[in-house]
């Protein structure tokens, strides 16, 4: 049995997962995609902007049991998602968060390469904590509780990613507006994008 890939945002949920012992194989990725130039263009050209604008790589950091892989873009790591049997993507409600998510599944609709079964976990709550503000607050016994919650990833939330990330990074806000106030297959995309306006 091919083993899961989790993808995360950035490296202390990576390293908090790893800790809890049941997850070896996570994929994170070094930006902030509320800040800075956002073209809507392939994945290469946009990495190379956002590595301008940053003035050094945005890595994407493939970590397996205890060896660390960086890949310039995600295209170059795509090609070592078939050594997986699926994959699991952990991003909370926030801009933050959204706005990576839009374009990792934009991305992954336009590859060529087939993709395993994509699921994802995304809460916006957690017991006993009045003000969630995401996973990364959260220790790896906490984490444990959201092992087995995942949900399947469909075609029409990929479809929204692709549209959410298309008007995200349009700039217009009459655009962002009206995507916002419409429903959405993915749950934090009207959210996310009236932060953004915000």
């Amino acid at each position: 049995m091919k083993p899961d890939l989790n993808i995360v945002n950035g490296g202390s949920l990576a390293g908090s997962l790893r800790e809890t012992g049941k997850v070896s194989n996570t994929l994170f990725w070094r930006d902030a995609l509320y800040m800075g130039p956002l073209p809507l263009t392939d994945d290469v050209a946009f990495t190379h902007v956002r590595n301008e604008y940053w003035g050094q790589p945005a890595d994407w950091i493939l970590h397996t049991n205890t060896v660390s892989h960086f890949f310039p873009t995600l295209t170059d790591v795509i090609p070592r998602f078939s050594e997986y049997g699926r994959i699991v993507l952990w991003f909370e409600f926030d801009l933050y968060d959204q706005s990576m998510l839009w374009y990792i599944l934009r991305q992954l609709q336009q590859s060529s390469i087939e993709i395993p079964p994509l699921y994802i976990i995304s809460p916006d709550s957690f017991p006993g904590i009045p003000d969630f503000r995401g996973m990364g607050q959260l220790h790896p016994k906490q984490l444990e509780q959201f092992f087995g919650t995942e949900v399947a990833v469909t075609s029409a939330q990929c479809s929204a990613a692709a549209t959410a990330w298309e008007v995200y990074t349009s700039a217009d806000e009459e655009t962002i507006n009206r995507y916002a106030q419409k429903p959405n297959p993915l749950p934090f995309v009207s959210r996310a994008l009236n932060a953004r306006l915000a």
